[in-house]
């Protein structure tokens, strides 16, 4: 059978109890797990490559690409950048079952050589990189690099965590029968 991009096969229709089938009814499609187990790591969201922050990493430039980035403890921005005519990247937070979702990064190189695309990230949750092959006219290399969180955002997280609040109270007034 004949599938396509997606792993939908075309397959033979089973002949009717008449014993013919309708012209237009010649195949049925079916989704194919063989298919999808066979294609290669990053070509979709959902089977990424693995970005690592060091060495550099390669994408192929003559196919569309997802990686997967899982920044380390006290990252707090991640900077994914490359240097070569015609890439368009995207970052996303997550993939779901239809594919990349929560996009949170967005860059090009279309007025200029250099990419730098900084989003912010939190250790142990993967990024999704994804470079369009659509312009790229060959592989190229990437880089992934982290900044960490400033000393004070860390300490405030850990002090006055966000879902509570703070409450103060004026000094009562004196003689105030408010108050008594």
């Amino acid at each position: 059978s004949v599938c396509d991009d997606l792993c939908f096969c075309a397959a033979p229709r089973p002949a009717e109890s008449s014993g013919a089938a309708a012209p237009w009814a010649a195949s049925t499609v079916q989704y194919a797990r063989s298919c999808r187990a066979a294609r290669p790591e990053g070509s979709e969201c959902g089977k990424p490559a693995v970005a690592q922050r060091s060495p550099t990493n390669r994408a192929s430039g003559t196919a569309n690409q997802f990686f997967a980035y899982t920044p380390s403890r006290g990252a707090a921005r991640c900077t994914v950048s490359a240097s070569h005519l015609g890439l368009v990247l995207v970052v996303y937070r997550s993939c779901g079952r239809l594919g990349p979702q929560q996009p949170v990064g967005f860059g090009n190189t279309e007025r200029r050589r250099t990419l730098r695309v900084s989003v912010p990230c939190e250790s142990g949750q993967p990024l999704i990189i994804y470079w369009s092959a659509e312009y790229a006219p060959g592989s190229f290399s990437f880089a992934v690099s982290e900044e960490p969180g400033s000393s004070a955002q860390k300490v405030l997280k850990t002090v006055v965590p966000r879902t509570h609040a703070i409450e103060s109270r004026a000094p009562r007034p004196s003689g105030s029968a408010l108050w008594r």
